[in-house]
């Protein structure tokens, strides 16, 4: 009696038609896993953004009626000097850590180059920065390099700015 599930191929070996099905639906179940994890990582887990993130117009707020930019601007100064890649919250004046745009994440925040003329202040994660922006010129433009985030100016080269 012949299998009808099987062939014989020139060879005189064994094969099976249902073969390529069996590849689907290993393929269907390869699927599922990977789909479903994405699934719970996303829903269990959640993507959120920082409080610092949530809470940013009300920091920003905040901290335009309790410091004075000047002073803030004046305190970054030498930073400008130091040769650098990235510099975090403990070796920064505490004019830019004791903002209230960096509450409670100061432990975060960080500073690096944006342009030989410009320092950004970041704070926040893989899901929302936000931070601020120190030019020793008055000019904007360094708030085009910014990627999917929005600037608004302080006052003569201080710029507020967070991811969208």
């Amino acid at each position: 009696m012949q299998n009808i599930f099987a062939q014989r191929n020139r060879t005189g070996c064994k094969m099976h038609r249902l073969s390529s099905v069996r590849g689907i639906t290993r393929m269907n179940i390869l699927r599922f896993i990977y789909v479903s994890f994405f699934c719970v990582l996303i829903a269990g887990c959640g993507v959120s953004k920082p409080d610092g993130f949530a809470l940013f117009d009300k920091n920003m707020a905040s901290t335009k009626e309790q410091f004075d930019a000047a002073k803030v601007k004046q305190a970054t100064l030498p930073l400008f000097s130091q040769n650098f890649t990235e510099i975090w919250s403990n070796s920064l004046p505490p004019e830019v850590t004791s903002l209230p745009l960096f509450a409670g994440d100061v432990r975060d925040l960080h500073c690096y180059r944006a342009t030989t003329n410009s320092l950004i202040f970041a704070c926040g994660g893989a899901f929302g920065e936000w931070g601020l922006i120190v030019s020793q010129s008055d000019d904007s433009s360094v708030t085009n390099s910014l990627s999917h985030a929005v600037a608004t100016p302080w006052s003569h080269g201080i710029f507020f700015w967070r991811e969208l």
